[in-house]
């Protein structure tokens, strides 16, 4: 007999235990927003809709009036206001829901004065708050609830041990087509042996960014050509800083100083090292690629480059370094066009011209040319 009592006992401690730890409800902190926060673009992408939600409370539940406190870290949400508009808060009498940044903290309370023995019942937020994210990419923080309270009538209990009382907000930079560095150059072009000619290379990008520096590779084949004197446009806002070469070709590095949307150009000369008519490609690759500059992809450059043999009827120019341009004339002596690179003059029509070669002493030579 004193074992089935013993039983009995037990059996219903173990119910009212079960029963006891049933009462328990979680209250969800929640980002209306998103908790993966985009930091490019539009500022108010980084807004914070923080909500506290206990669920659907009832009239029978009682709730009569609330008191929290929820911790965040100021150095990544700074919090602005309360906002109490389609929130369970606004149906109480009193609402005394502050922020205080300098404390990192947010007091919640509120409860009924006139109303005492009218509860309040829904299952909206109980309360929302206004806030921004400050951190830089690739930082996350927590908000949670440190302590929730209710009048004693209340009915529902909340285990603030529960890890819904934690949101975990993450600053990321979002993949989008707008945020690609575009390249863009020639696609093809014929050059001579041994002669120097100037090609650019456009770098742009359609949104503000904090691309300050640029790694730029260069690939060709080597035993075909050269490249070298990168140079910046004067209207750009790009600087070279250091040219790295090596087995596939070079690697260039630049600077800029602006952090606004850009078309910069990148000019340099090649040359052609190897007597034989010949094809090779140059292929441009953005190699320090950083999403939190706020530019997330970029193509790559691929150039075609026919090499032409040089004959011994081919133009000779003595001092080519110290010439300023070169003037083609046809044969009626007509000024068809001025060139600053003599392989240009590979892209005329078969005829007879004279070339005259200014130089910056401002002495001219004037030479005769048989495109065949």
């Amino acid at each position: 007999m004193k074992l089935l009592l013993k039983l009995i006992f037990w059996l219903l401690l173990l119910s009212s235990s079960q029963n006891l730890k049933a009462e328990f409800q979680k209250v969800l902190l929640k980002n209306e927003n998103q908790s993966l926060i985009d930091l490019c673009g539009n500022q108010n992408l980084r807004e914070i809709l923080l909500t506290v939600n206990l669920g659907d409370v009832k009239i029978s539940d009682s709730l009569l009036s609330y008191e929290f406190i929820i911790q965040y870290d100021t150095s990544k949400v700074r919090f602005q206001r309360a906002l109490t508009l389609n929130t369970l808060a606004s149906f109480f009498d009193i609402d005394n829901s502050t922020v205080s940044n300098s404390e990192a903290r947010i007091y919640g309370s509120g409860g009924q004065l006139n109303n005492l023995f009218k509860p309040v019942a829904g299952s909206r937020p109980l309360i929302a708050f206004l806030g921004n994210f400050i951190g830089n990419c690739g930082d996350s923080t927590n908000i949670s609830m440190y302590k929730i309270e209710m009048n004693n009538e209340f009915k529902i209990k909340y285990d603030t041990t529960n890890p819904s009382n934690t949101i975990t907000i993450y600053g990321d930079v979002f993949e989008k087509n707008e945020r690609n560095l575009k390249l863009s150059s020639f696609d093809t072009v014929s050059i001579l042996f041994d002669t120097v000619i100037s090609r650019e290379i456009v770098l742009g990008s359609q949104i503000d960014n904090s691309m300050n520096n640029i790694e730029l590779s260069f690939e060709y084949d080597k035993s075909l050509l050269s490249i070298t004197d990168f140079i910046s446009n004067g209207k750009s806002k790009l600087e070279v800083d250091t040219i790295i070469e090596n087995s596939l070709g070079c690697v260039v590095r630049l600077s800029r100083k602006s952090k606004v949307k850009f078309d910069d150009t990148l000019a340099f000369k090649m040359k052609s090292i190897q007597n034989k008519e010949n094809e090779s490609k140059i292929e441009v690759k953005l190699l320090n690629l950083d999403k939190c500059s706020c530019i997330t992809g970029s193509n790559n450059l691929l150039s075609s480059v026919t090499h032409k043999k040089k004959s011994v009827s081919s133009v000779e120019i003595e001092n080519e370094n110290d010439v300023i341009n070169y003037q083609i004339f046809d044969y009626y002596g007509r000024n068809i066009v001025t060139i600053e690179n003599l392989g240009d003059i590979q892209n005329l029509t078969k005829g007879l011209y004279f070339i005259k070669v200014n130089y910056s002493n401002q002495n001219s030579l004037i030479l005769k040319k048989i495109i065949n």
